[in-house]
């Protein structure tokens, strides 16, 4: 404001010099003239008698009668100084005048030429780039000014400097599915369109052949455009990962074709024959490696994997991405531990949410309806907004008065996770039957309308997973979590079964009951 403030004085005194030196005029001659009309006296004789010739005015030199030389007004001079002082004056009153409605939401850069909003939207200026955007979508832009366009957003896809706009990414999209990308910006859009990231576990036993890995798939922080997040894409290339190998200790060994095509339908959303740059969701696969047998001490990894684009069957550019890994092997390797800082896991737990337990009231009747049977059933969703990240990870028991349910070993992450009604892998194809086994428990929960949940620490299933590492060392309970109960079964009108479908397909976190989470002291 003091800026504005000063600038607008600035120029409110320069238009003001400006208009005194206009109305004064410039000078034209040198001779004396009559004050009066301005006649020229030049050649006359100027005595106390004399008179000008034209009006008959008095013209007794030295006094204000005769002027020495002649000035003419600058009329334009006047004007300019005259608007000069107009937008001072403007800069002063902005503040408040800026706040009009008629002033504040009209649209100015909606009457800029195209070619003054690709030089501002250059320099930076987000409404700029939005009336471009805007005149884009409604197909109102040229095409040298959508060349512009792309060449800009290829620019702003590596400045990490910059903070991401989606709808560059909608831009690059279109180019690439209209084949207006050259070939250097093809090339360097695909390979930036992916990110693929290795995770395993940094101590392995010093007898394991083989190590488990997750490959991750996703999308990238910069590239991603708010059309990008539907798939298929209407792209007209291809892209395939032609080969995965991985390096132990220089050591080289190529995986079979099985894990290439697992990685590649993962991360082509399993359609090989369509390529959508920048997804929304990542692709996650697990796989084993290959390992020797060793002694104490580390080793290296090396994963590489060898990209192809292509436009119909033809291959138009291949590369490489590598990421590397460090793994220990020692006797007892150790894949979690326990927090060990009372205030962390005391922090931690007071994060933790579970929502209300989703039931069926008639598990019997879902045993003879098989699409009841093939639902993916959640039962309730944890919470976890721990911080710093602490996983839940054990047995955990379901109980209502001295009735326990044992439900088996499960881990809920940082972020939170659902809790499946597929507790153990006997009931992975019947889930039904966990409900029918239990029935004298689930009858006492029905009676008080809740139950607790409890989370005993367990390590043991640390092994299959990559991300554990800091995890809550105590009992932890839920208590009194509310239970509802859902008729899901043939017999169901079709209003009803998209409501238990929209309920068991693991969206419950619109429901805004959710339990706090303590600490129990482990028996």
């Amino acid at each position: 404001m003091v800026i504005l403030y000063g600038v607008s004085g600035i120029v409110c005194l320069l238009g003001l010099l400006l208009l005194i030196r206009a109305i004064r005029g410039r000078r034209v001659s040198s001779n004396p003239h009559c004050a009066h009309c301005g006649f020229d006296l030049l050649g006359l004789t100027l005595d106390r008698d004399a008179q000008c010739p034209e009006c008959g005015r008095p013209t007794i030199p030295g006094t204000p009668t005769v002027r020495d030389g002649l000035f003419k007004r600058r009329p334009v001079l006047a004007i300019a100084a005259l608007l000069l002082i107009g937008v001072g004056v403007t800069g002063f009153a902005w503040p408040k005048v800026s706040q009009i409605p008629s002033i504040k939401n009209f649209d100015w850069y909606a009457y800029f030429p195209e070619s003054l909003l690709l030089k501002l939207e250059a320099d930076g200026n987000t409404d700029a780039f939005q009336e471009l955007f805007d005149r884009w979508s409604l197909g109102e832009l040229s095409d040298q000014g959508f060349e512009s366009l792309i060449a800009q957003g290829i620019k702003v896809l590596d400045d990490e400097s910059q903070k991401w706009d989606p709808r560059w990414g909608d831009v690059l999209l279109s180019a690439c599915n209209q084949r207006m990308l050259d070939k250097e910006q093809l090339e360097h859009y695909a390979e930036s369109s992916i990110e693929i990231t290795v995770k395993s576990h940094q101590q392995a036993q010093l007898i394991s052949t083989k190590l488990g890995i997750l490959v991750d798939s996703n999308r990238p922080n910069r590239g991603f455009g708010i059309a990008s997040y539907s798939a298929p894409s209407s792209s007209p290339y291809r892209l395939e990962i032609e080969k995965f190998s991985v390096s132990v200790d220089g050591v080289m060994y190529e995986q079979p074709s099985r894990f290439q095509d697992s990685i590649g339908m993962s991360f082509n959303r399993g359609e090989m024959e369509s390529w959508t740059p920048y997804q929304q969701y990542g692709y996650t696969t697990a796989m084993p490696i290959p390992l020797e047998a060793s002694e104490p001490g580390e080793q290296s990894l090396e994963f590489i994997f060898e990209f192809s684009l292509l436009d119909g069957q033809r291959s138009i550019h291949t590369w490489e991405s590598r990421t590397h890994a460090v793994v220990e092997r020692r006797e007892n390797p150790q894949y979690a531990r326990f927090e060990d800082d009372p205030e962390k896991i005391k922090a931690a737990v007071e994060a933790m949410r579970i929502s209300q337990i989703m039931v069926p009231s008639d598990p019997e009747a879902i045993a003879k309806d098989k699409s009841g049977q093939n639902t993916l059933v959640s039962l309730c969703t944890v919470k976890n907004d721990s911080q710093p990240p602490l996983y839940l990870m054990g047995k955990i028991v379901f109980q209502v008065g001295e009735l326990q349910l044992d439900y088996g070993l499960s881990s809920i992450s940082p972020g939170g996770t659902g809790i499946s009604a597929r507790p153990r892998r006997g009931y992975a194809s019947n889930w039904w039957q966990f409900y029918i086994d239990h029935a004298e428990f689930w009858d006492k929960v029905a009676e008080k309308g809740s139950m607790d949940v409890l989370v005993y620490p367990d390590l043991s299933n640390a092994r299959n997973s990559f991300d554990y590492e800091h995890v809550v060392p105590r009992a932890v309970r839920f208590v009194d979590v509310p239970v509802q109960f859902y008729l899901f079964s043939s017999a169901q009108t079709p209003e009803e079964r998209r409501l238990t479908n929209s309920v068991f397909s693991g969206k419950t976190t619109g429901i805004q009951e959710f339990v706090p989470a303590e600490l129990v002291d482990q028996d």
